[in-house]
């Protein structure tokens, strides 16, 4: 299994030819599956210092004392983001197939293929 950096890596070099093959829809995704691996890692508001009364609303004295560590996402739980996003844009090109917006089905389709390319090759 691929570790959030290894996602990062891989998601971030095949973007890098996509955008030089001028790849929109391999662009789109790989931008929007990066993003949503940056905020699985958001911090947890309610782990936030509470702030203090003073010129500045809600600030915290101290250098540093507003800082909040990322979440730390395991294997399984990256994976699990990649899948997610695949599995949402299944159900979206299904959905658009439907009302008979073939475009959109298949861009959302190449994007799965995208995903699942991503899937299905090995680590490392």
């Amino acid at each position: 299994m691929r570790s959030i950096t290894q996602w990062k890596e891989r998601l971030r070099g095949d973007l890098r030819e996509a955008m030089r093959a001028r790849r929109t829809e391999v662009v789109a995704v790989l931008r929007e599956t990066l993003s949503a691996l940056d905020q699985a890692e958001a911090a947890e508001p309610s782990v936030a210092p509470r702030g203090q009364a003073g010129p500045i609303a809600g600030a915290v004295s101290g250098l540093g004392a507003g800082d909040v560590p990322r979440k730390a996402l395991g294997p399984e739980e990256a994976r699990a983001v990649v899948e997610r996003e695949r599995e949402e844009r299944r159900a979206t090109a299904a959905a658009y197939q439907a009302l008979g917006r073939t475009g959109e089905a298949r861009t959302l389709a190449t994007q799965v293929e995208v995903l699942d390319a991503l899937l299905d090759a090995p680590a490392g």
